[in-house]
């Protein structure tokens, strides 16, 4: 029987942003795995109990977004104040859609 979310696991190509984005939200690194097999490296963050398992690696096709393509959407995030986050990641430079 289901107990709950255990991770979210994400693709992405650059390494540096990425992190740089999520620590934004508050997440932190929690593990690191380098796979020289695979070309790749899976990072572990987590925030709130929210863990996220990042791979970082090229040659993934970029997202299809018109039309949609399927698979996952988006990742909500509960935050305290919704107006108050969008601003904050305003200021550390991301633009939020609306």
């Amino acid at each position: 029987m289901l107990k709950g979310l255990h991770h979210i696991a994400i693709l992405a190509s650059g390494r540096a942003q990425t992190l740089a984005f999520y620590e934004a939200l508050g997440f932190t690194v929690t593990e690191t795995h380098v796979r020289p097999e695979r070309s790749d490296e899976i990072i572990f963050m987590e925030q709130a109990g929210v863990v996220l398992e990042i791979f970082i690696s090229a040659g993934n096709p970029p997202r299809v977004s018109y039309p949609e393509a399927y698979g996952l959407r988006h990742v909500a995030f509960r935050v305290e104040d919704v107006a108050a986050a969008r601003e904050d990641l305003i200021r550390k430079g991301y633009a939020p859609q609306e």
